[in-house]
């Protein structure tokens, strides 16, 4: 299942920042149409490597949450947004 989304472009913003390992067993979940779940298990991969994201990996993600159902919890989104990267002055 597909649904639209191409989690392709979403494994290519985040290879060489999370390992091979865990974008497959997270992404694996897709062939199973366990959409949610992958997204859910990408983000707890993203969180327990405190992998930096940029707004726009942040975006990206949340578009394809919009889209699930069920979505991420609040805690979880609120979690991975606190893994932006700051852009402030040095």
């Amino acid at each position: 299942m597909n649904s639209g989304r191409n989690w392709n472009t979403l494994r290519q913003r985040f290879e060489g920042r999370l390992s091979e390992r865990f974008l497959d067993l997270a992404l694996d979940y897709v062939r199973f149409g366990e959409e949610p779940l992958a997204l859910e298990t990408l983000c707890d991969y993203l969180l327990e490597e405190a992998v930096s994201l940029s707004a726009g990996d942040f975006e990206h993600l949340m578009e394809f949450n919009a889209s699930m159902q069920p979505r991420l919890s609040s805690n979880v989104v609120a979690a991975v947004k606190r893994l932006i990267k700051s852009t402030g002055q040095a």
